[in-house]
């Protein structure tokens, strides 16, 4: 019984030790991988490590970056990095804390000091030297930015307090170091806030603002050789750095209240809010692209400043999003310039102010426009170098128009269509590239919309004959009550074409 009793022993110990990490992570190479981690942000890590038994204590932790235009340390609290066997590394934090963000700018000098809690803190980093993962969990985390060692005009200090909390927090992130780092997170969150307070701005104003949102997930990556210079702009991007990023959130409020401030004083009160948010967006090849969407955006605006009790706004779908090349090259690259804003409704006393009688439609506008082509630049943005004197920034070698509709006081405009621009010659359409291509419109209710203008007493029947034999030019009669139709051509000998006539 002995004899198997031990040898079942070993053989366990044995299948424990094969299912190990060939190279089991340890404290040490935990915190050269926050230090990696914190370099991808663009920070340096600096502290003093001492190994006590299976425990790691970082302390004197600071995370500095220095840029052309300012100066940042942030001094953290100990940290604690703990064996816990197997090639896992328990990370521990003090419940409450102090840290201390210090800013240079133009040699002014601001010390925030930030008080920092969390309950429910459960972290773990385990994997191999070169591929670590990082795992975490927070029931509640909260900051609070308080007193401003800064000065006013008059000398008087500034008082505010920035308070930020997030609850339900938790995510992984994913560092692997070779000659290249990749890097994966994913996060997700039940609600967050934010709330500011600021005094003293200018006496004796004072700033309140708040932000919160629901629910939400976070979804990134980043690729980059392990050499790279994160202070230079132009350097990552031309080494290849490429990522990913999406965000999905719910519920987000904005309020913003300005009170108190003298003479023309930014005195002011508003609020924007939306049912859920998206945003996705990605580098590749020294491109970035992104995206921005949003339902049910609520806006709203109160000011001494606005001849109006307040203004305010709702659009049922918004969106942006661009592309562009963000370094020098040789050969043309993408890009790409769009925004939509459907089911947008303002206030009647805003409509009031030119439609008082209510003779305009009022209904939901629709107004959005999507541009794509090749550009290039011809000066380095990155490094913020700008034209000399008569210089252009970048050459755009053509625009295609692949979306263009406003539907607005019941008249709308849907269009589309495609020009190269053409470079050498900047004298047929006065100083800019000559286009070459052409684009097709629909205008629905254009009639219409004289009518009332001419109801309302803002045109005179005179000038909205003009307009409508400017009509008769560049459009003819569509299928449908009030509906026309235009093809404007231009041509490489710098003609210009409406439904086959010509203009020039």
């Amino acid at each position: 019984m002995g004899r198997f009793v031990l040898g079942s022993s070993v053989c366990a110990a044995a299948l424990v030790a094969g299912l190990a990490p060939a190279s089991a992570l340890t404290p040490e190479e935990a915190w050269t991988a926050i230090q990696t981690l914190n370099k991808i942000s663009g920070y340096e890590t600096s502290g003093t490590a001492t190994r006590v038994g299976d425990t790691l204590t970082i302390s004197d932790l600071t995370y500095s970056q220095t840029q052309e235009e300012f100066e940042l340390s942030i001094d953290l609290a100990d940290v604690t990095l703990t064996d816990l066997g197997g090639g896992v590394v328990g990370v521990g934090y003090p419940e409450t804390s102090e840290m201390v963000v210090n800013l240079v700018i133009e040699d002014e000098e601001v010390s925030i000091p930030v008080q920092l809690s969390m309950s429910g803190l459960n972290a773990e980093m385990a994997g191999e030297p070169e591929n670590v993962e990082y795992v975490y969990a927070v029931d509640t985390m909260a900051m609070t930015f308080s007193d401003f060692e800064r000065f006013a005009d008059e000398g008087e200090p500034v008082k505010g307090v920035v308070s930020l909390s997030m609850d339900g927090f938790s995510g992984t992130s994913t560092i692997g170091t070779t000659d290249i780092i990749d890097f994966a997170s994913a996060m997700k969150w039940a609600k967050a806030a934010m709330v500011m307070n600021i005094e003293g701005i200018e006496e004796p104003g004072n700033l309140v603002m708040s932000l919160g949102v629901g629910a939400g997930a976070y979804e990134g990556d980043t690729r980059m050789p392990a050499d790279i210079d994160t202070s230079d702009p132009t350097a990552m991007f031309a080494a290849g750095v490429s990522g990913s990023v999406a965000m999905t959130y719910e519920d987000l409020a904005f309020a913003l209240n300005m009170s108190g401030f003298e003479g023309d004083g930014p005195n002011a009160v508003g609020s924007y809010s939306l049912d859920a948010g998206r945003l996705v967006g990605d580098v590749v090849d020294g491109v970035v692209s992104m995206e921005s969407t949003g339902t049910n955006l609520a806006m709203s605006m109160q000011s001494p400043d606005i001849p109006l009790p307040s203004i305010s706004a709702f659009i049922a779908e918004g969106g942006a999003a661009f592309t562009f090349p963000m370094l020098m090259s040789e050969d043309p690259q993408d890009y790409k310039l769009a925004f939509a804003y459907r089911g947008l409704t303002v206030e009647d006393s805003i409509w009031d102010l030119f439609d008082p009688q209510g003779i305009l439609p009022r209904d939901p506008a629709t107004i959005s426009l999507d541009l794509s082509g090749k550009m290039e630049w011809l000066i380095d943005i990155l490094s913020g170098a700008e034209p000399e004197a008569g210089e252009i920034p970048a050459l755009v070698y053509d625009v295609a128009i692949n979306d263009l509709t406003i539907d607005l006081a019941g008249a709308s405009v849907e269009g589309s269509g495609a020009f190269e621009l053409n470079h050498d010659d900047y004298i047929s359409f006065d100083g800019i590239p000559a286009p070459i291509g052409d684009a097709s419109f629909v205008i629905t209710g254009a009639n219409g919309l004289l009518d009332n203008l001419v109801a309302m007493g803002l045109m005179p029947e005179e000038q909205v004959l003009g307009v409508r034999m400017m009509m008769g030019i560049f459009a003819t009669p569509g299928e449908g009550d009030d509906v026309l139709t235009s093809t404007i051509e231009t041509t490489a000998e710098g003609q210009v074409f409406a439904n086959g006539q010509r203009l020039k």
